[in-house]
């Protein structure tokens, strides 16, 4: 069979609703394994760093490091600054008028 005979008879097939079912099936299992293999991964990660960070062998600046990155996923700094601002935005605009009228443009 040609490569486009194969794919139309694969599509065919998919449409079956046993078929439907076990590809959907796969699917969700698939997303199950991923999701699994994913939070694996990121426990290890974090565990490696437990380890650097607790390491009496390593460098202080290897320990404080791996500190920092751990309290960063526990969302422990913010790289955000929040800013007030005591303007009304009639005081914004006629602030910003004044400063295009400096500029003499014509």
């Amino acid at each position: 069979m040609s490569d486009a005979s194969i794919r139309q008879e694969a599509h065919r097939l998919s449409r079956l609703p046993h078929i439907a079912e076990a590809i959907e099936r796969l699917e969700e299992e698939d997303s199950a394994i991923r999701h699994s293999t994913d939070r694996l991964r990121n426990d290890w990660i974090l565990q490696r760093l437990q380890d650097e960070a607790s390491n009496l062998k390593n460098p202080v600046s290897t320990r404080v490091r791996a500190l920092e990155i751990l309290a960063r996923t526990q969302g422990m700094f913010t790289d955000v600054n929040h800013v007030q601002i005591q303007q009304s935005p009639e005081e914004i605009e006629e602030e910003l008028l004044q400063k295009l009228g400096a500029l003499n443009l014509p």
